[in-house]
């Protein structure tokens, strides 16, 4: 690409729309769905999340989901007119599966309760293979009690409730992305043709007829010390897919460290594979997940890894009363909430007395009390003890007051390591919200007492 070779940074859209609805995809004398119109549909969450993992294999440094509210197409466009491009949030902003009482005075369906124009059935769409696509796995069309005031509700929420798959699992795809991205925004294709220095292939009889192969790049950091390989599973059909992944130290640049050993830097543990003397060939084994990537560094075993703590946004967490974790950083006035934060070690060296604070820089103070956390270090001298990260967790308690209403730069971060080779990843920033109290209900004990 160009712009690569510019030194400009590439972003990336994927799509999350696709017509799902409106007149034109009816024919209209035999009432079924035109198929010539139905151009293009949302993607299942596996093809979002290997859209994703593609554009960070072809080097791009952003990416923003495209778009958020569904719409209706005009005229004049590039689709038939009327048609209704379904995508995460309804067009009132509302996710397709809210509860019914969210949207029953959205207009979110047409007047006359039996017209099938609005949204297609999702049982109405091509027979993809099971497990491939959310509107295609869907329940038996509800069974309706004849005379019972519930059927539209009923009716409606199984209509919906399948396009509201991508919104719910959006989340955690969007969480490996920002988990990975910040690796990948210094790392580039391997100079000096050494990009496809690397090989990915199915490791598992019989392969599957639709089999869409895996992809592999390696990648170089600007100091051109560390090499690493990027992979992905473009097989959207099926979870666990095994493959087997072999390089050559003479397809790689001289200054590879290639060895049995790789650095983990999707799941933070170190992994092992095997040498074949006679091909002169290293090769290791993964299973992805539909869509999934997995970003690994090529490193020494000889020698020893220093120690260097790793934290992003996906790390840092709520930690709620009845003991479940979530990822929702929000919290009503005067409620204790504690927030987790998880560190990784990404060396073989151990650390200890590592200082951690939570700062508030929209309050312009620090929440909680100083943490110190302790690493032992990458487990890597013996099989058995690979595949074990290296965590620590740091815990923050608050209870935020009537002052604190409103959204919050919170940052979270762990002093610099003597020796450290990277400590631009020791801290993240989050947003936490704290909202007002119900007064209605808590204050007054009524809740129309307004």
């Amino acid at each position: 690409i160009p712009a690569l070779e510019e030194d400009v940074p590439v972003y990336y859209y994927p799509q999350t729309f696709g017509a799902a609805g409106g007149p034109v995809l009816y024919n209209n004398s035999s009432g079924l769905l035109d198929y010539s119109s139905y151009r293009q549909r949302k993607p299942a969450s596996q093809e979002f999340r290997m859209l994703c993992n593609l554009a960070l294999l072809h080097q791009a440094k952003g990416i923003f989901p495209y778009n958020l509210c569904s719409y209706m197409e005009p005229y004049g466009q590039s689709y038939p007119p009327n048609t209704i491009m379904s995508s995460l949030l309804d067009r009132h902003n509302l996710p397709f599966d809210a509860p019914y009482e969210e949207w029953v005075y959205t207009g979110r369906w047409p007047e006359d309760e039996n017209d099938q124009f609005e949204y297609i059935r999702p049982d109405s769409l091509p027979p993809w293979i099971d497990g491939y696509d959310p509107l295609f796995e869907v329940e038996d069309y509800p069974i309706l009690l004849a005379g019972d005031p519930k059927n539209r509700e009923i009716r409606y929420e199984w209509l919906f409730g399948p396009y509201g798959v991508l919104y719910n699992d959006i989340g955690d795809i969007l969480a490996d992305v920002k988990r990975i991205g910040p690796e990948m925004h210094d790392l580039w294709w391997c100079s000096g043709g050494y990009s496809d220095g690397a090989d990915i292939s199915y490791d598992y009889n019989p392969i599957p007829a639709d089999l869409i192969t895996p992809v592999v790049k390696v990648f170089e950091d600007d100091t051109l010390e560390s090499c690493y390989l990027f992979y992905t599973d473009r097989y959207c059909i099926s979870n666990g897919n095994p493959y087997e992944i072999t390089f050559s130290p003479s397809d790689l640049p001289e200054y590879a460290d290639c060895s049995i050993r790789l650095l983990d830097h999707s799941r933070r543990f170190i992994m092992e594979g095997s040498y074949d003397s006679e091909d002169t060939v290293y090769m290791f084994l993964d299973t992805l997940d539909a869509g999934e990537s997995r970003l690994v560094e090529l490193i020494d075993p000889s020698e020893s890894l220093p120690a260097d703590v790793r934290i992003t946004s996906p790390d840092v967490r709520m930690l709620l009363k009845d003991g479940s974790i979530s990822v929702q950083m929000e919290a009503t006035v005067r409620d204790s909430v504690d927030i987790i934060a998880d560190f990784y070690n990404m060396g073989t060296e151990s650390g200890n007395n590592v200082i951690v604070t939570l700062y508030d820089s929209t309050a312009g103070q620090s929440i909680g009390q100083t943490e110190y956390l302790a690493f032992d270090g990458l487990p890597f001298k013996t099989p058995s003890a690979c595949r074990n990260c290296d965590c620590s967790r740091a815990s923050f308690n608050w209870t935020p007051d009537a002052a604190d209403i409103g959204a919050h730069r919170l940052t979270v971060a762990a002093a610099t390591w003597i020796g450290e080779p990277d400590s631009d990843d020791n801290s993240v920033d989050f947003v936490f919200l704290v909202k007002p109290r119900d007064y209605a209900t808590e204050v007054r004990g009524n809740a129309w007492d307004m």
